[in-house]
């Protein structure tokens, strides 16, 4: 009688323990990728194939060619509208010209703060009085 309970108990272990491990090689036998082998193979095309709106414009930036008049001697900043990016700063002379600038900017701006005034950035030339 000693025997046989001594004997189960040596054995609990172990049970448990093979039972996972075979639980554990039974999930690592069914996690494969299923190949589907009736697909056809396409061929990559060539650039010279490939079909585009050749209006499309491929920058992401733009030049906006800004003509600024009726301002005195002072700094000119051009940022953007929440003043975290600085496109332009400059010096006005105020010598009856205009001052004129060619600035790059992202094609997704559409308005500019110049001198703290909000301007629309809708054509490539603009004109402003401050």
């Amino acid at each position: 009688m000693y025997y046989n309970t001594m004997h189960k108990r040596q054995f609990k272990p172990l049970f448990g323990l093979s039972i996972l491990l075979f639980a554990f090689i039974i999930s690592l036998a069914s996690c494969r990728k299923e190949r589907v082998n009736n697909l056809p193979i396409v061929e990559p095309l060539s650039i010279d194939e490939v079909l585009y709106d050749p209006d499309f414009n491929w920058s992401s930036t733009k030049v906006v060619d800004l003509k600024i008049n009726g301002i005195e001697r002072e700094v000119v900043n051009i940022t953007s509208l929440d003043g975290q990016r600085r496109y332009h700063r400059g010096l006005f002379l105020g010598d009856g010209n205009d001052y004129n600038v060619k600035i790059s900017l992202p094609n997704t701006v559409k308005q500019l703060m110049i001198n703290q005034d909000t301007v629309s950035v809708s054509s490539p030339i603009i004109h402003t009085i401050s």
